[in-house]
């Protein structure tokens, strides 16, 4: 005979569902306890990618706000980075070789340009055939010993405003060199178009105006202008109207426009076009002035806020080179992590690395960070940030010229972002580990806050997740 199973009796059933109740309210006051504990998340990212200006959105959104002493050394620093922005367009004017008064659109200007156009086309095709040759591993035309790095003698040569330079980066990070005669001839053009320019400028209008101009130079340039700047100090009237002459000038908005060969900051036109309220007596930094406040990060802050009934202990650290070795020591009991890439810096190098892609930086340190193994199971956000200074830039720079493997279409910001979000998602070597990647425009509080609201979604579904209770 076989046994049944005999049905629950009563006492089983109300011991049971007295179970299930308990278990349900231990459930719940294990949330309540999770939802009122304390959140360490940590700002990573290499330099200039906007982790700063992300700690300022939080303070602002989550009611923190700023100290009179804090709003007094915003006040300094965004008149000190006028000064700054100006200084160095100064400095690039004579690095670049761009006479003051340069017009781009003039026709011996245009003229240079379609030169410029014959000699990449017969750049390329040649560049092409040697690449075709190496990959089918037939010998070039030239030997090995004279293929060390093709263009490296051009991009020196050629005006740094042409796509050329671009041209011969190779993914390896390696270039190609031929026997110079192109670069000789590209050199001969820029040098006589550049002369030309400028032997015209003087003999026209320029001349009018060039010793205002000229002042002007002196004047922003000078130790005077550079002591009379401080802490609740009037900028110099004078100052001002320098900066005026000289940011009308049209051959200094050409110089402007090759700003990713140069290190300028980017809140410069942000500066420029408020550059009468900065240098007016009183000043006082609204939230959007102190937003664009540029002040590099060479120490470990910690500021808190509560949201949510949680309370989040934000740590922003330097993202230099040199300030990363401070990394290591905020890395214990992590909750979650927001890294910042700043995705216009695709054509652009780091300031403490010569010659090296911002964007390859970003792209290396990330990778070591998504693969620590402390961070194994911690939550990483990743913020491709500067979406408003990156839509700008695909309009005159292309994507492929610096990364090969892009094959979609340079003005497209759905292509060009796509395959910036697949590359770092597919540095992510960790099994079941998810990277949540926002596009973010950090200086604009609107989207900010609708961006952290998800970031907080998505920190309290990893914590619950951690703990078991999803």
């Amino acid at each position: 005979m076989g046994c049944a199973a005999s049905a629950p009796t009563a006492e089983e059933k109300e011991a049971e569902a007295r179970d299930n109740e308990i278990e349900k309210q231990l459930l719940q006051e294990k949330r309540e306890l999770m939802s009122e504990r304390t959140i360490k998340l940590l700002l990573l990212g290499a330099g200039e990618t906007g982790k700063s200006t992300i700690l300022k959105q939080m303070k602002i959104i989550y009611g923190v706000g700023f100290t009179p002493a804090e709003i007094l050394l915003f006040a300094t620093t965004i008149q000190l980075n006028l000064l700054q922005c100006i200084k160095t367009l100064t400095m690039a004017m004579d690095i670049l070789k761009i006479p003051y008064g340069f017009d781009p659109e003039n026709p011996t200007v245009m003229q240079r340009k379609h030169k410029i156009q014959a000699l990449e086309k017969e750049l390329n095709q040649e560049l092409s055939h040697v690449m075709s040759a190496m990959a089918s591993n037939s010998p070039p035309e030239m030997s090995a010993s004279n293929l060390q790095a093709l263009a490296e003698e051009t991009a020196g040569l050629m005006s740094p405003s042409s796509s050329i330079r671009s041209s011969f980066h190779l993914s390896s990070g390696r270039v190609l060199q031929r026997d110079g005669s192109i670069a000789k001839m590209a050199r001969r053009i820029y040098e006589e178009d550049m002369e030309e320019e400028a032997r015209q400028n003087r003999k026209g209008s320029f001349e009018l105006k060039g010793d205002h101009v000229m002042k002007s130079v002196r004047v922003v340039n000078s130790e005077r202008i550079q002591k009379e700047f401080g802490a609740g100090k009037t900028i110099p009237p004078d100052f001002l109207k320098a900066v005026e002459i000289l940011w009308s000038d049209k051959g200094v908005q050409y110089c402007f426009s090759r700003s990713n060969e140069y290190q300028l900051v980017e809140c410069c036109p942000y500066l420029m076009k408020n550059m009468k309220r900065i240098c007016a007596p009183g000043f006082k930094p609204t939230e959007e002035d102190i937003l664009n406040a540029r002040i590099m990060t060479t120490t470990v802050s910690e500021t808190r806020f509560i949201a949510d009934n949680i309370t989040y202990r934000v740590f922003d650290v330097g993202g230099q080179r040199s300030e990363r070795r401070k990394w290591a020591a905020f890395f214990d009991d992590v909750e979650a992590i927001i890294f910042l890439v700043a995705i216009s810096s695709f054509d652009q190098t780091c300031a403490e690395a010569e010659g090296m892609n911002r964007m390859v930086e970003s792209i290396n340190v990330f990778s070591s960070i998504v693969n620590y193994p402390l961070f194994k199971k911690t939550g990483i956000i990743l913020f491709l940030n500067k979406i408003d200074l990156f839509k700008e830039k695909i309009k005159t720079s292309q994507v492929s010229n610096y990364f090969p493997t892009f094959k979609g279409d340079n003005t497209s910001f759905e292509e060009t972002s796509r395959f910036f979000v697949e590359k770092f998602d597919s540095l992510n070597g960790i099994p079941n580990k998810t990277v949540y990647t926002h596009l973010t425009w950090a200086t604009d509080t609107k989207q900010i806050t609708k961006i952290l609201k998800d970031v907080r979604a998505c920190i309290r579904k990893l914590n619950l997740e951690s703990a078991g209770l999803e």
